[in-house]
């Protein structure tokens, strides 16, 4: 068995529980049963042993101590990842909200009504000098297709490094995945609002419409632009996650400069902020 079978073996038994916390109840209650990780690491290096048999001992102690580091690196990862997604899903929600109650502050239900129907143009913000004829919806808007950029970049990034060290397979617990999907409809509701009223007021601009083009809605917004203008950012989110992942491997395993060499690059480096939020 392979460090990935053996990983994905064990997520498979631990995403039958309908929530972490159940998981960590069924843990807690077998104090004196081997760790999952004890576990993973043993078929690993059970897998290691056969196929390495009558091998040198040198070369079966490398591929033991590689094997034990590949599992370790793929399980922390699967720790991680939900520890970020829970956390973000959290963040990202209570955003999404206080950005639905911007909206509302900035607009009665018939302006937003008004809007809708080409009728209107969104008030100018008066207390608005810095950014000149820029209004509060325009900031609006730049922060609802921020949110929603953000919560692209991270789920993207998740789904690359399960596509690298997981054969594709979720990561994720039960509940996690529940909250991460309310937080991304949530952001995705929001920045349709915002794009839709975008159109709304570049239709009421231009004596171009037809009769015959379709009638705007919250359905006929695309969100592929703003998955798209978040690759680079995804990117560079799972490479930081999996070094990230990659230096909590080596300080286990001893190996405390290596680990520390890459933090330091991070931390060094003019993106180290942007990858560690």
């Amino acid at each position: 068995m392979t460090p990935t079978q053996a990983v994905l073996r064990w997520l498979e038994e631990a995403q039958a529980f309908p929530s972490t916390t159940e998981y960590a109840r069924a843990l807690a209650s077998e104090p004196d049963a081997p760790s999952p990780l004890d576990r993973l690491v043993g078929s690993a290096q059970d897998g290691v042993r056969a196929a390495t048999k009558g091998k040198p001992r040198e070369e079966l102690e490398a591929a033991l101590t590689r094997a034990a580091r590949e599992t370790l690196f793929r399980y922390l990862l699967v720790m991680r990842l939900n520890v970020d997604t829970h956390e973000v899903a959290r963040l990202k929600g209570l955003l999404a909200s206080s950005l639905f109650l911007m909206m509302r502050a900035l607009a009665s239900d018939e302006l937003v009504a008004a809007a809708l129907a080409n009728a209107a143009e969104p008030r100018k913000d008066p207390h608005d000098q810095a950014s000149g004829d820029r209004s509060a919806w325009d900031r609006w808007r730049e922060l609802v297709l921020a949110l929603l950029g953000g919560v692209y970049a991270e789920e993207d990034a998740r789904l690359a490094l399960e596509r690298q060290y997981l054969d594709g397979r979720s990561s994720l617990f039960a509940d996690v995945e529940q909250d991460w999907n309310v937080a991304r409809e949530q952001a995705e509701r929001i920045a349709r609002f915002a794009l839709l009223f975008e159109a709304a007021r570049s239709d009421s601009q231009t004596d171009e419409k037809s009769d015959a083009d379709p009638p705007l809605s919250l359905a006929s917004i695309s969100l592929e632009a703003i998955r798209e203008r978040a690759a680079e950012e995804a990117a560079f989110r799972a490479s930081y996650v999996a070094d990230m992942v990659r230096a909590q491997t080596l300080e286990m395993a001893g190996e405390h400069r290596r680990a520390a060499s890459i933090v330091a690059r991070y931390m060094l480096s003019d993106g180290a902020d942007g990858g560690a939020a």
